[in-house]
């Protein structure tokens, strides 16, 4: 979720709609998970890299004696994760092997243990603590121990781990052994960004927050520790966190405003005015574009290019996606990333056109939240409050196909109403509409429809994004928290609800 009195953009996040590239289940997943409720779901997903897309993700229904099966699309040595009442638990995964899971979900970790041909391997990363992204042992606490204490403790650990690997390791295969070295090695910078993230110490309402100077030096002496471009460690998961957030480490580091000038001085060998300039022009996305085109070599840029063009476009954030895509093709003419990568750019392409898509209705006339109501008289009405720049609102638009089709030919309509926050906004509003296909009414919220919305939610709360308002036959308010589109058992029970009442 995302407040609208807030600029913190999400950077876990991840989605686009759904893209059906060809995937062979090379993997059988089987399990049994005790003490949890009987309609409780578990929630696998295969990442593209270090990033969370859900529409790689398969949600599972637990059988009445706890048990499930499944078969995944892992086509190499991978980590993959877990999501069970809120709980992450990250996975090895490898081609046409066997995983079979034992899981309390109330004693937790104490009870996790695993058979099948990949027991060895999931055992170590247990041992280690990387099931539950820790390093052992692990003796501080997040937000009361000093960064740079923490990050001491992690640096031991990491070395006494790695002077043990081979027998830590032993009988397992070669793939993982070379994961789970670069998984170490890059672990402690991993786990710093973990931290902060995971407890909100970046963000100002935080009072930890006071802290920031202490995380930003140790951060600096965390990334000096280890090589930034590095071939061998490319599909370690660990590898891919500290490359993907090297950008939003790019904009930490400088302590202020004259510091983050100078850097994007030298950055761009050109006066600030200009780069500025550029940078809004271009979008958001372009920073960290050029922050990865001039810090990275070799294999490290080319998969970093390749993750930031194929991530863009499952994420639905299409800023600088044409340009960087041209100059992938010049720089790396035969990578082995353009199949997989242009697969991803055929549906971009696609999308490109808005005026071709068929049951979209823009509404330019109603300027406020009565006058759009009067359009759906009698019946129910779920309303989407999204932006093009909230990754959780695109996030949700891959589950309103389902949506719709669960509700077709009842007396249900959808109307989408976006805030925009940047320039070329009806543009931008538009073009997310068609990479989605988002047949529906839309609304671009002029002032004074925003602050209608805004009025909906308690004072000083501000709208999250996204929000969902539900309206009954009368035009009358439900709910501003309705439930997402992908929260499907409970949502569809909400609508119900209000289907029966008359």
């Amino acid at each position: 979720m995302i407040r609208f009195y807030t600029w913190l953009m999400p950077l876990f996040i991840l989605q686009g709609p759904a893209v059906h590239i060809p995937l062979y289940a090379q993997m059988l997943l089987s399990g049994t998970i005790r003490n949890v409720s009987s309609d409780t779901q578990i929630t696998i997903n295969i990442p593209y890299d270090n990033w969370y897309h859900t529409q790689n993700s398969i949600s599972l229904s637990l059988k009445s004696d706890g048990t499930f099966a499944t078969t995944l699309p892992v086509h190499k040595a991978q980590t993959f994760f877990m999501d069970i009442e809120g709980k992450r638990i990250y996975l090895y995964g490898q081609p046409n092997r066997k995983l079979f899971i034992s899981y309390d979900a109330k004693a937790e970790e104490a009870t996790l243990s695993f058979a099948g041909s990949l027991a060895r391997e999931n055992t170590c990363w247990l041992t280690l603590g990387f099931t539950f992204y820790k390093l052992f042992p692990q003796n501080w606490n997040d937000t009361l121990t000093k960064p740079e204490e923490i990050f001491s403790q992690l640096q031991q650990n990491k070395e006494k781990t790695l002077a043990n690997l081979s027998k830590l390791t032993q009988k397992t295969s070669g793939p993982f052994q070379q994961l789970t070295r670069w998984n170490l090695t890059y672990f402690s910078i991993s786990k710093l960004w973990d931290i902060l993230f995971e407890n909100g110490l970046l963000t100002t309402a935080n009072p930890v927050a006071i802290n920031i100077d202490s995380w930003r030096k140790v951060l600096i002496q965390a990334y000096a520790s280890e090589p930034l471009s590095n071939s061998k460690a490319l599909d370690a998961y660990h590898y891919q966190q500290v490359i993907s957030y090297y950008p939003h480490y790019f904009k930490l580091k400088a302590a202020s405003k004259q510091e983050f000038i100078q850097q994007c001085e030298t950055l761009f060998q050109k006066p600030f005015a200009k780069t500025k300039q550029q940078m809004r022009q271009h979008g958001k996305r372009y920073l960290d574009y050029i922050v990865i085109k001039q810090t990275l070599t070799g294999k490290s840029l080319e998969r970093a290019i390749a993750s930031f063009l194929i991530s863009g476009i499952q994420m639905g954030d299409l800023t600088y996606q044409a340009e960087a895509y041209e100059d992938f093709v010049n720089s790396f003419p035969k990578s082995s990333y353009r199949m997989p990568l242009n697969k991803y750019r055929k549906m971009y392409l696609e999308s490109s056109d808005s005026t071709a898509l068929s049951g979209v209705e823009y509404i330019n006339k109603p300027s406020t939240l009565q006058q759009i109501l009067e359009l759906h008289k009698g019946r129910i009405i779920y309303v989407d409050i999204w932006g093009s720049w909230c990754t959780p609102c695109r996030q949700q638009f891959t589950f309103v196909k389902l949506l719709k089709e669960t509700f077709k030919n009842q007396p249900v309509d959808f109307v989408y109403i976006a805030i925009e926050k940047r320039t070329q906004a009806e543009k931008k509003w538009k073009e997310t509409i068609a990479f989605y296909k988002l047949e529906g009414q839309h609304v671009l919220a002029d002032k004074t429809l925003t602050e209608e919305i805004k009025e909906l939610y308690e004072s000083g709360q501000g709208v999250v994004f996204p929000s969902y308002l539900l309206f009954d036959r009368q035009g009358r308010l439900v709910t501003t928290h309705a439930s997402p589109p992908s929260s499907t058992t409970k949502l569809y029970q909400e609508i119900d609800t209000l289907l029966k009442t008359k």
